[in-house]
């Protein structure tokens, strides 16, 4: 699978409190109202190409609002800056530095302010017994890069209407 058609995401106003606020509104007062159900995601993996990919991917999806961190670590701070949390979505990598994908689902399934949030584990490998620890810590979904825009909407969608139900 290839990721055809992959656009540069841009890059959105980063504020030092780690969070991706969006544009100021414009003033003019036929403009729609913001969509109250859009979803701040982040987006956790040590390989810049991977978070960039999958940045991108959510964008065609019309999902903007995106923040990055390199490792479990960075994740895990930055999940915990704001009370309450101001993400609605992780996807996290599952083999990265310092705090791996599933030490970083542990520390939110056991975080009563991070716990119902949904996390989706991405790996670049199938083995049965990473799915089945995923499984075991609580993880939201799981698939296997690399993957397609189609797979990736197809596996949050399926997330987001189990979270809704």
């Amino acid at each position: 699978m290839t990721h055809s058609g992959f656009k540069d995401p841009g890059i959105q106003c980063s504020f030092s409190n780690g969070c991706a606020q969006p544009a100021l509104p414009n003033i003019d007062s036929s403009a729609a109202p913001p969509d109250e159900d859009a979803l701040k995601f982040l987006v956790v993996d040590d390989f810049s190409t991977m978070r960039r990919i999958v940045r991108g991917l959510l964008k065609e999806m019309g999902h903007n609002d995106c923040d990055e961190a390199e490792d479990g670590e960075i994740a895990l701070s930055k999940l915990k800056m704001n009370k309450p949390c101001s993400f609605n979505f992780v996807v996290s990598d599952i083999n990265m530095p310092n705090k791996n994908g599933f030490e970083l689902l542990e520390a939110i399934r056991n975080d009563p302010d991070l716990a119902s949030i949904p996390v989706l584990m991405v790996t670049a490998e199938a083995r049965k017994e990473d799915i089945l620890k995923a499984a075991q810590l609580r993880a939201s979904g799981y698939i296997v890069k690399p993957f397609s825009r189609a797979v990736l909407e197809e596996k949050m969608q399926k997330i987001l209407s189990t979270a809704k139900a």
